[in-house]
């Protein structure tokens, strides 16, 4: 421009930067501006160049960048402005521009993708970080600070092998490592330690970027938070494991049941034939019938257990508390178990205090449980061993210790010796029988009696201790008993009763066992009888099965009581079934109380005593 602000030269990427404009030679450069720029700017343009020209003091601008007014496009340059002298004496102004557009999107380019980058790593829950190609690492995002609350400084280049967890470190930095030397990725689970000082496992990936040569140029790692994943993979593990072992010990158990099962029966088979031979001449009645006896008592224990494992399974033991003597109870159960022991050889010693202790107790079920434990003891002591059973007091308890000399236990089975199946030894040889139910039905009890119970043991040949405590009654307790004793030797009264049971040898048996008490009985085997007998035989009792054809139990049930005789009528269910859903079946149906096959006499005997008296009956095992 010269010193009247006339545009004198332009080449040619000056012409190409104000293409449009026409007769810029000549032209004056404001108004050229003032074309391409908006007005503000234009302004800003010419007071510079005018500024320059009269004081002579150059310009220049690293980086312009405007929309142009002409073309709505923004443009960028770097431009300088000096005086400069013309022939005519006077001063004028030149320009230099560079047009950079291109340039600077690239870089603005650049810098979005790098804030996008860097955005997207400090916003996603992955803990990232890039390391040198040498593995010396130099970012880590947010999220690694927060999850450690260590700073950059602390966990840079190797500072990341203070918070893996100590078992996992030799193979996180060996892996790394080869990593470095070969260039394959690094991928590894691993547990990385928390602010609050808690190890959770990541899954940790790094792999190389490398440049267009191949080589690596940098570690890329992402670790992401697999705790909570690794941990339900590890409960299915166990779970798997536990189901495995489940099955093989259902499998073992049903192998046990069935031998246990056949056990009894093939001397009950064996009997019935003695029994009906006619070369016996009734010599051999009494053993016969004393083996029978035994061999009944066996299979009903075993199927008492199994139900017992089940009530156990479903949580639905029920216990009927009550205030008992605890020396005459240990003193009972060692009766009962005293003719087996006596089979065995084995020498029986108790050791009992002068004094009662009085307890608040199930008396069946805690004689289940002394019981179980001296049968245990019995099963595990060679021919000819010892057994000793005492009772003791230790402050406010009560301890029953069962010791024999018998075969032991291993440490590995201690923990395990109460488990439901357990079986001390399973081998063909083995001489004692059950099914892995006793014990557990032990502890189980016994911590419904708000007691416990441990075993102790030196080992295999070295003899075992059961050791039960039980809380003892306080003084009111004590008072409690006195005032509810009762005389228990009235007479049991004689009573007409029914039995119905589809099974004709059943109900036969049960009706002459009744017969020797003095009750006078009858019989009928379906639904549809029973409901007649029930009004031609006007019995006090009717001890009615539940499945039946013609009509079963329940309905029965129902339509002796529709009958005007039949609404004081004791009706007690006996049945095969004693599941909680068969007894609240039974209770619906209007019986009086449930008993479950075979029917145990004392049970049945307090029953029928009861019959007639208010609050009458209930739920028997």
């Amino acid at each position: 421009m010269d010193a009247d602000f006339k545009i004198r030269l332009m080449n040619r990427p000056a012409l190409a930067a104000f293409r449009g404009i026409d007769g810029l030679i000549g032209r004056d450069f404001e108004e050229v501006v003032h074309i391409a720029w908006p007005p503000e700017v234009a302004k800003s343009v010419v007071d510079r160049f005018k500024h320059t020209l009269v004081t002579g003091e150059p310009y220049a601008v690293p980086e312009f960048s405007e929309e142009r007014y002409d073309r709505n496009v923004r443009e960028y340059y770097d431009w300088q402005i000096h005086r400069i002298g013309l022939p005519d004496g006077r001063f004028g102004v030149v320009c230099y521009f560079v047009d950079i557009s291109a340039r600077v999107l690239a870089e603005q380019s650049l810098r979005q993708g790098e804030n996008r980058l860097r955005f997207v790593m400090e916003s996603i829950p992955q803990k990232i970080l890039t390391a040198t190609p040498e593995g010396a690492v130099d970012y880590y995002n947010p999220q690694w600070f927060e999850f450690t609350g260590l700073t950059f400084d602390q966990i840079k280049d190797s500072g990341w092998k203070q918070f893996i967890h100590p078992d996992d470190l030799t193979e996180s930095v060996r892996a790394w490592e080869r990593s470095i030397a070969t260039g394959e990725p690094c991928v590894l689970e691993q547990r990385f330690r928390r602010a609050d000082g808690v190890y959770r496992w990541h899954l940790s990936r790094t792999v190389a970027m490398r440049d267009a040569q191949g080589k690596v140029s940098l570690w890329i790692g992402s670790n992401t938070d697999i705790h909570e994943q690794w941990e339900a993979a590890n409960r299915l593990r166990q779970y798997a494991a536990e189901t495995s072992e489940a099955n093989h010990q259902k499998s073992e158990f049903l192998a046990m049941l069935a031998h246990e099962l056949r056990n009894p029966l093939a001397p009950i088979g064996n009997a019935l034939q003695i029994l009906q031979s006619p070369n016996t001449n009734g010599k051999a009645d009494a053993p016969v019938i004393a083996m029978l006896e035994r061999q009944v008592s066996q299979m009903v224990r075993l199927v008492d257990d199994l139900l017992d494992a089940s009530r156990i399974s479903l949580g639905k033991i029920e216990l009927r508390f009550g205030h008992i003597e605890l020396t005459s109870l240990v003193t009972n159960a060692a009766d009962v178990v005293r003719p087996l022991c006596e089979s065995m050889g084995h020498e029986l010693t108790l050791n009992l205090p002068a004094g009662p202790i009085y307890l608040k107790a199930d008396p069946t079920r805690l004689t289940q449980v002394v019981g179980n434990l001296l049968n245990n003891a019995s099963k595990f002591t060679p021919n000819g061993g010892s057994i000793w059973v005492s009772v003791e007091c230790e402050g406010k308890q009560a301890l029953i210790r069962v010791r024999d000399n018998g075969v032991g236990i291993a440490e590995v089975q201690l923990r395990r010796i109460f488990d439901m199946f357990m079986q001390v030894d399973t081998s063909l040889e083995r001489a004692a029988g059950g099914l892995g139910i006793g014990l557990t039905l032990v502890k189980r009890l016994v911590e419904l009696h708000h007691g416990t119970v441990e075993v102790k043991s030196a080992g295999l040949g070295q003899g075992s201790e059961f050791v039960v405590r039980l809380p003892i009654l306080d003084d009111t307790g004590l008072r409690s008993v006195a005032a509810a004793a009762v005389n228990e030797g009235d007479r049991a009264p004689v009573r007409r009763i029914l039995v119905v049971d589809d099974n004709e040898d059943s109900a036969a048996s049960l009706a002459m066992l009744l017969q020797l008490s003095g009750h006078q009985t009858r019989t009928a085997h379906d639904g549809l009888e029973a409901v007649d007998a029930a009004v031609a035989f006007r019995p006090e009792v009717i001890l009615l099965d539940i499945g039946m054809p013609n009509l079963n139990g329940y309905e029965a049930c129902r339509r002796i009581r529709a009958q005007a005789s039949g609404k004081d009528i004791m009706i007690i269910a006996t049945t095969g079934w004693g599941q909680a859903h068969a007894r609240e079946a039974s209770k619906a149906a209007g019986f009086d109380a449930h008993l479950v096959k075979p029917v145990n006499p004392a049970e049945l005997a307090r029953l029928l005593a009861d019959a007639g008296s208010p609050g009458r009956g209930g739920d028997q095992d």
